[in-house]
């Protein structure tokens, strides 16, 4: 749905993530120092926890860019990214993708897939 990398994770540190063959139909991940400090934020569950959960606003969505993702090989890649929570469950959903990603409909895609989760984790 995002062109991208998908990523949903629960804060106690499950990670799961599907599309990386994505990321190489952006030219941004040609670069192979690119694609693996992605590959790297996945194999580091933690990390990308710390990552996620650094965000200080109240806002529904976010997006980190390039430099705000606290790696210097993806200066030219950005996280849209969402937290849920019912209550039991705690996690985040997110995609991964090039600087230039399409965001008026990327923000609204995570936003809605939260939703989702968050209203049929509910019933967990």
């Amino acid at each position: 749905m995002t062109s991208g990398l998908g990523i949903a994770s629960t804060f106690d540190g499950h990670l799961f993530y599907a599309g990386a063959g994505n990321l190489l139909n952006h030219s941004e991940f040609y670069d192979i120092e690119a694609m693996r400090a992605v590959l790297t934020l996945l194999d580091h569950d933690a990390d990308f926890l710390h990552l996620v959960e650094r965000v200080t606003t109240d806002r529904d969505t976010h997006v980190f860019l390039g430099e705000e993702l606290s790696a210097p090989n993806l200066a030219n890649c950005s996280l849209v990214f969402a937290h849920f929570n019912t209550g039991k469950h705690r996690g985040t959903i997110a995609t991964i993708g090039p600087l230039r990603m399409h965001y008026s409909r990327i923000i609204p895609t995570v936003r809605q897939i939260s939703t989702l989760l968050s209203d049929l984790s509910s019933t967990w």
